[in-house]
């Protein structure tokens, strides 16, 4: 029987294990061909939608490392809008409404607010949490 799974990721991309995790889970989770509604980052977990993160080259991409997963898998990484702004992360629409010069969501990212999260949860069997 498939399974499907929302994954919920909080942790900070750098500094806890929360999205090493969450990817490991997530590439588990399809290769048991199970469906992955939605992975939704909220918190400081947002910060990996920068397309500004240059890890040192002996460090993990992960902002890269997601963007693969999602291309590979067509899976949809959303990122909480409220908090994106916060951090300081803007796509092209939101730059405009709030009036801003410059974007940098990386791509496969979209920003949606917690409703998106809230109906991929209502079509998933699980929510995972992965946080710090």
């Amino acid at each position: 029987m498939t399974s499907r799974f929302t994954l919920l990721v909080t942790a900070s991309p750098y500094s806890r294990q929360g999205h090493s995790s969450a990817l490991a889970f997530a590439r588990a989770v399809i290769e048991c061909g199970h469906k992955i509604e939605c992975i939704f980052f909220h918190g400081d977990a947002v910060y990996v939608a920068s397309e500004l993160n240059s890890p040192p080259t002996d460090e993990t991409n992960i902002t890269f490392e997601w963007q693969l997963f999602a291309q590979k898998h067509h899976v949809e990484l959303s990122v909480c809008i409220g908090g994106s702004l916060r951090r300081g992360i803007c796509d092209k629409q939101t730059a405009a409404q709030e009036q801003l010069n410059s974007t940098n969501l990386a791509n496969e990212f979209t920003l949606d607010g917690l409703g998106s999260l809230a109906q991929a949860t209502a079509m998933s069997d699980r929510l995972i949490k992965f946080g710090g």
